[in-house]
Parts: C-alpha cells; structure tokens; sequence
C-alpha cells in the first residue's frame, strides 16, 4: 500500500482528532512559549499542517496578539472542521498562496511525518510564501526505532504516528539555506527518557510484539484496530505474561542509560535580507 495515502486515512478519523484536541498542560504550553516567540511586527500567519486548528485558533482568540490574517492548512477535512479561522483543504507540496505572502509561516509538528519525496518540496513551499519569519516545532531528539509497533495480521514494523524522521538541534541549522536561524532551543515539558542500546531494542520488539494503538493503519496491509478490539485484545493477555512482559521492561531500564530533556524543539527562521 501507498504510505501516503495510508496516512492521510488515519488523519481522517475523527477520532484522531477528538484525542488531539484534549486540553492538556503540555498543549498549552507548547502554544503559549510558541506565540511568545512570534515577532511582534507579524500580521499574517500561515500554519502549514494546521490539523484542528488549536494553535490556529489560539492566535485568534488569545488576549494580547491581534493578528490581522491567520490561515490554517491541511490534509484532513475532518480536522479542518474544528478550524475557526481562514482555511484551506490542500497539502504542503502545492500551497495555493502567492510568493511572500505571509509575514511568518509556522509547520508544528509536522516536519517528522513528510515522506521523503516530499520533505524538499514542503520546505521549498514554505520558504515561497514566508515574507520574513518561519517558525518550526518537532519533537526533540526522537528515538523512532523505540516507538515502532508491529501489525498483527502482516507483521509489518512501523512508526504508529507515521514520524519518519527524527531531529536534533544541528539538524535545524540548514533546514531553510535562504533563512538565518534566529533561535533554536528545547521547549515544553522536561520528561526522563531511556537509552537503550539498539540490541535491547530488536530483542524486546521481537519478544513483545507491541500492539498498535487504536485507530492506526497499517501502511503495509491497511489492518485498522479500533479501540474496542484492542481492549479485547488487552483483556484476553493471561496474568502471567503481562508479569513477564513488566518484568522484561524493568529489567531493560535498568540496564540503560536515561537523561532529561524537553519534549519539542521550537527553530525561528529569518529572511536574510531582513537580518541584521
């Protein structure tokens, strides 16, 4: 199956964006250092991968930013539907705005999900229609091999969010090679996470077989497990294998490294001809 497509079905659940738009602290903080970093002189916004428009719609509700023009886009209609601003149906590869037609593009949490063969168009498309600023989040530093589930029909390996690549803090210096990055630095809350050595993590995917959550798609074979057969699934796993299985994820904690770090990564971008 087309990894695209698949995608592009799983964000048309609205149940994906019925758990997207809990609001939760760290949301909201994400939102509030976000817009605490927007300059002062922007007046039109664009958000690229708007999904259902929380950020979107926090710029146009919030108390002490008044913005002129805000636009949100996605690939989901069904996201698009809780979006309360200006809004288009399109993707990121074909923005249906003129050249410079936005003082700051914004993309947040969206960079990680874009296939290959789109990723340099995307970024050539945001560039296009940034006047001056650009304005990124992603998740920091993320170990995708730890997150990979496997589909219980094909037994296909994958990432259950569709993230195909990770990004550290170098990786957000040539992004944007037309843009000088202004700021570069970790946001939101602080949480340990565990190192584990890639051995450790072949052994305990192949030993656990971690189930998909509900609602993901496979992109190999399209199997879909709604929420209410992977309860069933959970509630029929025997006592003694769920001892096991805890037993195996304390073992693999204590026998790795962990640190402390902050859950996204936020990269303001400006225009070099407005830099000083």
């Amino acid at each position: 199956m087309n990894t695209t497509s698949v995608c592009r079905s799983y964000f048309e659940q609205p149940a994906v964006w019925e758990e997207e738009c809990r609001d939760t602290n760290s949301e909201r903080q994400r939102f509030e250092e976000v817009l605490q970093q927007i300059p002062i002189e922007v007046q039109t916004l664009l958000d690229v991968g708007c999904g259902s428009g929380i950020f979107v719609n926090a710029c146009k509700d919030h108390s002490n930013r008044a913005f002129r023009r805000i636009v949100g886009v996605d690939i989901s209609t069904e996201a698009l539907k809780s979006v309360s601003t200006e809004k288009y149906h399109c993707t990121g590869t074909d923005l249906p705005f003129v050249d410079h037609e936005f003082d700051l593009v914004t993309s947040l949490e969206v960079l990680e999900h874009i296939a290959s063969g789109d990723f340099a168009r995307v970024l050539k498309e945001i560039v296009r229609v940034a006047r001056k600023y650009v304005l990124v989040t992603v998740p920091n530093k993320e170990d995708l091999c730890q997150h990979l589930v496997i589909c219980r029909e094909c037994f296909c390996c994958f990432n259950p969010w569709y993230h195909v690549r990770s990004f550290g803090s170098q990786d957000m210096r040539n992004l944007f090679p037309e843009f000088e990055l202004i700021e570069c630095r970790p946001i939101g809350p602080v949480s340990e996470r565990f190192v584990y050595h890639p051995a450790i993590k072949g052994a305990s995917l192949l030993y656990r077989r971690p189930a998909m959550p509900p609602n993901t798609i496979c992109p190999q074979c399209g199997y879909h497990q709604s929420s209410l057969q992977r309860f069933a699934a959970v509630a029929t796993v025997p006592g003694k294998g769920r001892v096991v299985g805890g037993l195996v994820a304390k073992g693999k904690r204590l026998i790795s490294s962990k640190s402390k770090m902050n859950k996204w990564l936020l990269a303001l971008y400006q225009r070099r001809e407005y830099s000083c």
